[in-house]
């Protein structure tokens, strides 16, 4: 969402083309020859070559210090912050006058370090010896920022707005995100338009209107009161012979589908309420209600009601949520599950592109038709990623694995385990349509049962391959097409040698969702 890298990047070439003092008719030539060609690897961002020729060119004259500068500097860019240090101080003792250009180059290596206590000591000695440099005021904004003080960093921003119009966009782009940082939303988009008013370069004006839009997005999401509304139609050519556990999300029951197929019409609606709904913390509560209505097959009808309690705190890098709810399902007209839940989550987010999420879900099923009662348990990690492609665009690549534990309290159902593997991606579409890939592979292994075999414990193998495409209409209204393809085959065999749990499943669902 910043610039940081781009003005890092920049910030080092002018300190190498105007502070290094130029070069006396003395030096070795062939020394020099090597210099410039080390420079010309650099400036292509061949680091590893820049050092090479430089390290050459040292060998030849050792005396220098512009080569050894010029080499503390390229150890920099190769992240080789510690002997870049130790090269840069060197330099600067034996020259402090000539060489006092380098105290700017340590800081930017300290802020790329993350070292925010020193690299704010040694900008403000960089300030001190170039009070003329706007950039120098911008990049300890940066780290300011980075050390949540945002009055010091408001004040250095607020001077490279007012001295250099050239950088003046790029000022108020970080004004805004000590606004929003300050949950001063209202201030964020003023300084966020001032910047685009500047007409500055493309990529800065990408960013400043994708943070435009982030920041209405979350306005929306602060409101106290958020509602959800989506209808659906499904067609399904293999419906589950168990309807609740189909159409309700929950998990195998081991039994086929019935190798019928039907239309299916449903919705849901969706109301949360924030008592606290602030950037790092949300703590509330929600209701959502559910109906499914089968053409012909109306054993497998639905309802459904949820009550949940919310809480996510956020302390950056980390992402913490638990939440926990009461749901009440009603199948074929009848009562059928009372399931109590509890879900605690964890997001790891190290970086603008990483993510790792873990999810625990611990389930008590009271059955409520008879049927056995059930704890259940459910462990989720996947790991995202986002690659950066033309235009500013991104395609996301997840995979996870999640294990899931089911104990039925009496002997009507046996237990088992499932194992699951799953890999995707979302990809940006063309004129607004989002495509989505998964595949998914299952393993569930049941306890030894008589109702399966009387030897040989049954294992199911699964996959599943789903095709997602979404498309948003205006901003609250959304479609979603999904196809589900599931192929699933067991190792028991009838006396026939047929596998009576082998099935395939084509699942094909259009939703309309509005949020309000």
């Amino acid at each position: 969402m910043t610039k940081h890298a781009l003005f890092m990047t920049v910030a080092i070439v002018l300190s190498c083309v105007f502070f290094l003092p130029q070069m006396v008719s003395a030096e070795n030539q062939e020394a020099k020859q090597l210099f410039s060609r080390s420079q010309f690897e650099f400036g292509d961002d061949r680091y590893q070559e820049a050092l090479n020729f430089i390290d050459q060119a040292i060998k030849l004259d050792q005396v220098n210090l512009n080569y050894q500068h010029f080499r503390g500097t390229i150890l920099a860019r190769l992240k080789r912050y510690n002997e870049a240090i130790q090269v840069l101080r060197s330099v600067m003792a034996k020259d402090p006058v000539g060489q006092q250009a380098i105290i700017i180059e340590l800081a930017n290596v300290y802020a790329a370090m993350k070292d925010g206590a020193n690299a704010e000591i040694h900008y403000i000695k960089a300030i001190q010896l170039f009070p003329n440099r706007p950039d120098l005021y911008l990049s300890r904004g940066l780290v300011y920022l980075s050390m949540n003080q945002y009055d010091r960093s408001e004040a250095d921003f607020r001077h490279v707005a007012k001295a250099d119009p050239k950088l003046a966009a790029f000022a108020l782009y970080h004004l805004a995100l000590v606004s929003y940082k300050k949950d001063d939303f209202g201030q964020a988009k003023e300084r966020l338009e001032q910047a685009v008013a500047l007409q500055p370069e493309k990529s800065l004006l990408q960013n400043c209107q994708q943070f435009l839009a982030n920041i209405k997005a979350e306005e929306k999401m602060r409101k106290p009161f958020r509602f959800v509304t989506t209808v659906k139609l499904q067609y399904d050519d293999n419906v589950s012979n168990q309807p609740l556990e189909s159409a309700a999300g929950l998990l195998p029951s081991g039994l086929p589908a019935q190798d019928q197929s039907d239309w299916s019409i449903g919705g849901s609606f969706l109301g949360v309420f924030n008592l606290v709904n602030t950037r790092k913390t949300q703590l509330g509560l929600s209701y959502n209600f559910l109906a499914d209505y089968y053409e012909h097959l109306d054993e497998n009808n639905l309802l459904a009601h949820a009550i949940t309690l919310f809480y996510y705190r956020h302390a950056e890098p980390m992402y913490f949520r638990l939440s926990g709810g009461y749901n009440y399902y009603y199948a074929d007209n009848e009562e059928k599950l009372a399931l109590y839940n509890l879900n605690p989550g964890l997001t790891w987010a190290p970086n603008n592109y990483d993510r790792l999420d873990f999810l625990l879900n611990l389930q008590y099923r009271d059955m409520l038709d008879g049927t056995s009662d059930v704890n259940h348990y459910i462990g989720t990690l996947t790991y995202y990623h986002d690659f950066k492609i033309d235009k500013g665009e991104t395609i996301t690549f997840r995979a996870g694995l999640q294990v899931e534990y089911d104990d039925p309290l009496n002997d009507t159902a046996p237990d088992y385990n499932l194992y699951e593997f799953q890999t995707g991606a979302t990809f940006p579409g063309l004129f607004g349509f989002v495509p989505d890939l998964g595949v998914k592979y299952e393993l569930v292994r049941y306890d030894l049962f008589t109702a399966f075999d009387p030897t040989v414990e049954r294992k199911d193998y699964r996959w599943e391959l789903s095709i997602r495409v979404t498309k948003r209409i205006t901003s609250n209204l959304q479609f979603m097409f999904l196809w589900t393809r599931t192929d699933s085959k067991s190792n028991i065999k009838t006396a026939s040698n047929v596998d009576p749990y082998k099935f395939n499943r084509n699942v094909l669902t259009f939703l309309v969702s509005g949020a309000f």
